[in-house]
């Protein structure tokens, strides 16, 4: 494609779907005998080394620098590498963390749930690692401004890199910015009251722990009609907070709760399942390869291809099952939009998404 530019960097080449896997709870700073060998190869080159080593193979970075996303390259060992960038699902998957990361399923659905446009201003309460920040940044595009709180200092100052990082990332593999469109704030959200009463609020998202404290402080500042999206590991969690906005009358109707659940699938020639290919498919998360597919004879994708032409009227069976690995937990979002009440200091007892509740 004109003007493409070319895997420039060790943060561009970071995106080989064929080499890195999703993240095991491991950071790049381990020692190499502590990590899978293809998690080190993802070290090894967001440290721009001169070779790596995965599959038994050995690779040298010289022959990699350069070329276009889309690009398929050959290691020592003849095993096919699909070369291209890495997504923002993948960075977020695989980038420094201590607290735990809201998933990028969860992100997403989070914000179809709060229906976040360009230019819009949305709060974050709990930056955490800084995927949710990533995502809402992404959302607001340049015109747009999210404001992030989170209370420990090293949770601030890692989803700030985190941030940053991704943005060196994307001008190098770009050739523009990603929107600097992001206030990390080192603060308690409960004493934030003061500092919002000038910010009118699109959007706010809470990931915290008992976010019901936190209400107080942002509602005088979201809009009427704007929502709140709040994040929760258990369904008891949930409930507290639904009766914490009853006690405090606050106006805030919830239109949902929601269960996210995330599952992929497999689908394949029968013949791979015959040579157990689809568990080596589970643990190389390389779906897309063709060597993958080992056929019956050794030959040439010309002789493949002859093959097929020749059988093109017989229908080759097919497998769908689930992924045998399902590596994302069962999340539970609850949606509260802002509401004008009738009366200013009372709202309706026990709003929820149903007119009857009982």
């Amino acid at each position: 494609m004109p003007g493409e530019k070319g895997c420039t960097s060790g943060l561009e080449c970071q995106g080989w779907s064929s080499v890195i896997p999703k993240r095991t709870g491991t950071s790049c700073k381990e020692s190499p005998q502590s990590v899978p060998k293809a998690l080190v190869a993802g070290c090894l080159l967001a440290r721009r080394a001169t070779e790596t080593k995965g599959w038994n193979s050995q690779n040298r970075f010289s022959e990699i620098v350069g070329k276009l996303p889309g690009q398929l390259f050959q290691t020592s060992q003849g095993k096919i590498l699909l070369i291209r960038r890495p997504s923002l699902e993948e960075y977020v998957l695989l980038m420094d963390r201590m607290p735990s990361i809201v998933s990028p399923k969860d992100a997403n659905t989070m914000l179809l749930l709060m229906d976040i446009t360009q230019g819009d201003t949305v709060l974050e309460a709990g930056s955490g690692s800084g995927s949710m920040s990533l995502f809402l940044s992404k959302a607001v595009g340049s015109q747009g401004h999210v404001i992030s709180y989170e209370i420990k200092k090293q949770h601030h100052k890692l989803a700030e890199r985190n941030f940053w990082q991704w943005r060196k990332a994307w001008k190098i593999g770009h050739g523009k910015e990603w929107p600097n469109n992001v206030d990390f704030i080192n603060q308690d959200i409960l004493t934030a009251a003061e500092d919002l009463k000038s910010v009118t609020l699109d959007a706010v998202v809470l990931d915290m722990l008992s976010p019901q404290n936190a209400l107080p402080a942002i509602f005088p500042s979201l809009k009427q009609g704007g929502v709140c999206v709040v994040y929760f590991a258990n369904i008891t969690q949930v409930i507290e907070l639904m009766e914490a906005i009853r006690i405090r009358k606050l106006a805030l109707f919830c239109e949902k709760v929601l269960e996210v659940t995330h599952r992929d699938w497999l689908i394949c020639p029968s013949t791979w399942e015959k040579r157990n290919v689809l568990k080596n498919t589970a643990s190389e998360l390389n779906i897309n390869d063709e060597t993958v597919c080992h056929y019956e004879n050794d030959v040439s994708a010309e002789e493949r291809g002859n093959e097929a032409l020749a059988s093109a009227n017989i229908r080759t069976p097919y497998v769908a099952k689930p992924f045998p690995h399902q590596v994302n937990h069962t999340v539970f979002l609850v949606k509260l939009r802002k509401f004008n009440a009738l009366n200013p200091n009372t709202a309706p007892d026990g709003m929820c998404q149903f007119e009857d509740c009982t």
